[in-house]
């Protein structure tokens, strides 16, 4: 899998990629549209911001002892890029077995785009 140097570039050739994973954490919804239009999938850990903080919260509130996946709903996001995208995400907030860390990702797979 390549490498991208810098924000929003993506490969000029002709491959495609069935699946993108990246750990950027910001909202680069540019990027993402380029991803799903190239009709590839990606996961990318999520921006920390109060609306995750708050909800990520919540969702751990009642399950202090579960880990793996707790939460996969829409990802309905306030930035203001997100008025102008047509891409449906998935907000996923991940808790690690080993180390009670959780992890919030976005996600958008080809069953939610095609």
């Amino acid at each position: 899998m390549p490498i991208w140097r810098l924000p929003g570039q993506l490969p000029t050739s002709h491959f495609t990629y069935e699946n993108v994973r990246f750990d950027r954490a910001y909202n680069d919804f540019g990027l993402w549209q380029k991803i799903v239009a190239n009709g590839s999938d990606f996961t990318t850990r999520l921006k920390t911001s109060k609306t995750n903080r708050d909800l990520e919260r919540k969702v751990l509130r009642g399950q202090k002892e579960k880990s793996g996946v707790l939460y996969d709903e829409e990802y309905i996001s306030t930035a203001p890029a997100a008025k102008f995208s047509a891409i449906k995400l998935r907000h996923i907030i991940y808790r690690d077995k080993l180390t009670p860390e959780s992890l919030p990702f976005c996600d958008v797979g080809s069953e939610s785009q095609r």
